[in-house]
């Protein structure tokens, strides 16, 4: 039985690169668990970052502990401590299952690492015949999927038709989880002294998961928060891959962006809404709810090739919570400059313009009001108000309150990343 009363929690993840990563490892687990006995494991417990990244529980009995890595690195040695800090932890707990789950492959891994770590052990995602002791974050959506649709398939309770909607059902759990994950990250990160407690208290009946297996109407999960959460969890998603992708990527940068995915994972669902106006100005469509910013606005490209290695370039951004401005900014003698995630190439400057101040003129974005600029990838125009609309536009914009508008758009500029002051350089 895990020592609860005498011992810290693990409080897991120490940046939040991971979060979608631990989520759908702990996701993947729960299901297998109930895969292997689906009449016998409602009872169970999936408890986050207390533990350990995760742990599950029947009832006050801490029967597996997990330990996840989502690293670069395939060499022990950036393990090492990992498996040392489990193997501690759940030898003074009395826990017999402690697993170790990695996104590449250990190509040093000791041979006699299980007696030298015991219980510890990596995970392995192989089948019978072929061993596999790692999974990437890009391979855990289709596994999971797969996992449903053979358990659908094999549970006499769940009909077939259930598998058609595999993707759909892996999405519900998996925002519930992230919910938590992030709830919990964010109580710990604002509470000092009571993270030990937070965390302990912070568990997910496996009886949630069971209600959406075996829910007949879907449609009563596709709430605000659940989109809230696919957004975020798509941000996390990019964010890790950007961080895969940079070579050189410095503890102190990692730290900056961090704060980033932060501040984002905090925003309610009107928040989020406000941030994706601002950051995609230029995406036309009627956002009415936030289904709508998810699946039209926000996508790896915009993230990874604009947004991302915008704040990685620059230093870090003030951050205002007043729904009036955008989320995030930087200010330099007296002008505003706002990330965006637009990508495109200078020649599509106007097109890209034209489509700004139509969606600015439908929504009244009080922000491009401000003198500066919306920081681009790589396009520079001196005023977003100087293109030549056409018929259609004109007609728009007859309405005496509407030409005022465009009037005032007039001191917002595009500028490209590499033409921001190196004030606001991050050397």
């Amino acid at each position: 039985m895990c020592n609860q009363q005498n011992t810290a929690p693990h409080t897991a993840i120490s940046t939040w690169s991971g979060f979608v990563y631990q989520g759908k490892i702990a996701l993947y687990y729960c299901l297998k668990l109930i895969a292997d006995d689906y009449s016998s494991n409602r009872s169970l417990k999936l408890q986050l970052e207390s533990q350990d990244d995760f742990a599950i529980y029947n009832g006050r009995t801490c029967i597996s502990m997990h330990q996840v890595k989502a690293y670069k690195s395939q060499n022990f040695s950036s393990y090492q401590s990992g498996f040392t800090a489990q193997r501690d932890k759940a030898n003074s707990d009395g826990v017999s299952n402690a697993f170790f789950h990695v996104a590449r492959g250990i190509i040093d891994l000791p041979e006699e690492y299980e007696t030298t770590y015991h219980p510890v052990k990596l995970y392995d995602y192989g089948t019978q015949e072929t061993s596999k002791k790692y999974c990437s974050l890009e391979e855990l959506d289709g596994l999971i999927e797969t996992l449903l649709k053979s358990m659908i398939n094999s549970e006499a309770s769940l009909p077939n038709w259930k598998c058609k909607l595999a993707k759909c059902i892996r999405e519900f759990l998996e925002a519930m989880i992230n919910q938590k994950v992030i709830v919990t990250h964010h109580m710990i990160q604002t509470t000092q002294g009571g993270d030990r407690l937070i965390a302990q208290r912070e568990f997910i009946n496996f009886n949630r998961f069971y209600e959406i297996l075996e829910a007949d109407d879907f449609e009563v999960f596709e709430t605000n928060e659940f989109f809230l959460s696919r957004l975020q969890s798509d941000i996390g998603y990019y964010y890790q891959q950007f961080c895969e992708q940079q070579v050189n990527l410095s503890a102190e940068k990692q730290k900056k962006l961090d704060q980033y995915v932060f501040h984002l994972t905090k925003l309610t669902v009107a928040e989020m809404e406000h941030f994706v106006k601002s950051v995609m100005p230029h995406r036309k469509g009627s956002f009415r709810t936030l289904q709508d910013y998810k699946d039209q606005a926000l996508n790896a490209d915009s993230m990874k090739q604009s947004l991302l290695t915008i704040f990685n370039t620059l230093i870090a951004a003030d951050f205002n919570t007043q729904l009036t401005s955008p989320s995030l900014y930087w200010l330099h003698e007296s002008n505003f400059y706002y990330p965006t995630g637009i990508h495109t190439a200078q020649e599509e400057s106007e097109a890209v313009c034209y489509e700004i101040l139509s969606q600015a003129i439908s929504n009244d974005v009080e922000f491009l009001y401000e003198n500066g600029a919306l920081v681009t990838r790589g396009m520079n125009v001196a005023s977003i108000a100087n293109v030549q609309f056409g018929p259609d536009a004109v007609e728009q914009t007859t309405c005496p309150q509407q030409q005022n508008n465009i009037l005032n758009y007039t001191h917002m500029s595009l500028v490209a990343l590499d033409d921001v002051p190196m004030e606001l350089k991050d050397d």
